[in-house]
């Protein structure tokens, strides 16, 4: 009898253990400081995820390179080419559609043609700001001459500096600057990428997970990171207060002002496909050394 008893005691164990292996008790994320943090805060509020938050692409292609975290946020494209590079990451969602604005003091920009002749001073060359601002301008027929800073916070004292300059900003800079300038003249681009094609704005932002990552932990991911969008959109006052206390450094009215002008939203993989390879393309028409023509298969969206 106790043989028996012994036995069953070692199937259950052996039956159980493979769902303790493959199930995370700690789910590892990187996330890169602006739109993307904020759409995960709940997570990183939640002791069961582990998040570290980074400035600029290089710890994200570290990651991406060294199978580092279970979960990476990044620019879309950024995870398209390192898929296409052989890192082991699939695109599980996309999380922001835009958050990119021109603005000016002094300038009136009622739309894409007040921008003609003008100098417009960008940020991000050959990345999705740049890519972004001059598919609109050719979609517009508009001609500008366009001046390249190396980030959106040098885009923003050169605004400060010269009130009269058409600058391109991102949120939260942007808040941030209105706090400032509360007249601030600003020209939606997330709504002329809607009127240019048609269609909803465009996938900035997605997550990216580990392509041999266990189901039971990739629904976790999936529905937790929906509820943790849902909460930042139903309630910024209560999401602001939560990132000071996460030390996020800015202050409340910012944040709570950046984050409906972040365009978080949810949307899976499958459903984003499309979105996702006419963005791709666009890189292929403007900068078609970035990917070569290549558009990501099947296997980059998780299904």
């Amino acid at each position: 009898m106790k043989k028996i008893g012994s036995c069953l005691f070692i199937i259950i164990l052996l039956a159980w253990l493979p769902a303790c292996i493959n199930t995370h008790d700690t789910i590892t994320m990187m996330v890169p400081f602006g739109s993307p943090q904020l759409a995960q805060l709940y997570m990183q509020d939640d002791h069961a995820y582990a998040v570290d938050v980074v400035q600029g692409a290089d710890p994200l292609i570290a990651a991406f390179s060294s199978n580092s975290h279970d979960v990476i946020m990044a620019p879309v494209n950024l995870g398209a080419k390192l898929y296409q590079s052989g890192a082991p990451y699939v695109l599980l969602a996309v999380v922001t559609w835009g958050n990119l604005y021109l603005a000016s003091i002094d300038q009136p920009l009622a739309d894409m043609t007040d921008l003609e002749g003008r100098t417009v001073v960008a940020f991000g060359q050959n990345q999705p700001p740049d890519i972004v601002l001059r598919h609109l301008l050719m979609a517009s027929s508009v001609t500008v001459d366009l001046t390249y800073v190396d980030s959106v916070a040098n885009a923003t004292a050169h605004l400060v500096a010269t009130p009269g300059a058409i600058v391109l900003v991102a949120e939260p800079s942007l808040s941030a600057l209105m706090m400032q300038y509360p007249a601030l003249h600003l020209l939606d681009l997330q709504a002329a990428y809607e009127d240019v094609e048609g269609t909803s704005s465009y996938p900035q932002a997605g997550v990216f997970v580990k392509s041999d990552i266990d189901e039971q932990t990739k629904a976790r991911i999936k529905t937790d990171l929906e509820q943790s969008i849902n909460l930042v959109n139903d309630d910024p006052e209560a999401a602001a207060t939560l990132a000071a206390g996460l030390g996020i450094d800015m202050p409340h009215a910012v944040l709570v002002s950046a984050m409906p002008r972040s365009h978080l939203r949810f949307v899976p993989a499958a459903e984003a496909r499309l979105a996702v390879l006419h963005f791709l393309t666009l890189f292929n028409t403007l900068q078609p050394a970035i990917f070569d023509g290549w558009l990501p298969d099947d296997g980059f969206f998780d299904a």
